[in-house]
């Protein structure tokens, strides 16, 4: 291989659900946000083991997982909802700092967003899934398996909830009127909310947010 000639990229091992077919796909989340699949016979390079890549029991190993722990996230509201406390709960999300940039913002927002269903997912301790799911969507095998395997289930089978991420999609392509209409359905532009509410405010109530009233939004 020609090293003079070797484009190296950057990113962070993560993974996404395919749209069509709902697969899960392993791949690289680069640092424009945007997600590059690997895919088999594609040549890719790791930090060897002398150059601090994680091994088991290690000293180093620990050190870089203490790291990873503290990654620091930063919290992202389209901007006309964030005065309104049921939409700003409903779209808001945190995003890995080191990634909030870049043109494909698209792609880093349904990454959030599944992390963000994943967590409350794994909060949710004093309803059953499975009882919580049958309430609002007549759904309750979704809630076979561990909260990843119930997060992924709900992305590939549940239209209403990939389509948040749809409407911020066309939201953040055309930024006009009427994909704004369509994200904050059925209020309009003079029934939203006005409440002032800073990043710390926001964060707090995301924190406090649970999957039953995170379902009760959509």
């Amino acid at each position: 291989m020609d090293q003079e000639k070797t484009i190296y990229v950057p990113g962070t091992v993560s993974y996404r659900n395919c749209p069509l077919c709902g697969h899960r796909k392993i791949g690289l989340v680069l640092e424009d946000g945007s997600f590059l699949p690997l895919e088999p016979g594609m040549a890719i390079a790791v930090p060897s083991p002398g150059a601090g890549m994680l091994q088991e029991g290690s000293a180093s190993g620990l050190a870089q997982e203490e790291e990873r722990e503290q990654i620091s996230h930063v919290l992202w509201v389209p901007e006309p909802v964030r005065g309104d406390r049921d939409l700003r709960a409903k779209y808001g999300v945190m995003v890995d700092e080191r990634l909030f940039t870049g043109e494909r913002f698209g792609d880093l927002y349904e990454t959030a967003y599944l992390a963000k269903l994943h967590r409350l997912i794994e909060r949710q301790q004093d309803v059953h899934p499975a009882v919580v799911l049958d309430r609002y969507f007549t759904s309750p095998h979704l809630a076979s398996g561990n909260p990843l395997q119930i997060c992924e289930g709900m992305w590939r089978e549940l239209d209403e909830i990939r389509h948040p991420v749809q409407l911020v999609r066309a939201w953040l392509q055309k930024g006009d009127e009427a994909s704004l209409a369509e994200m904050i359905r059925p209020k309009t532009r003079e029934t939203l909310g006005e409440e002032t509410a800073d990043d710390e405010t926001v964060m707090k109530e995301l924190d406090e947010l649970s999957l039953e009233d995170f379902l009760e939004l959509l």
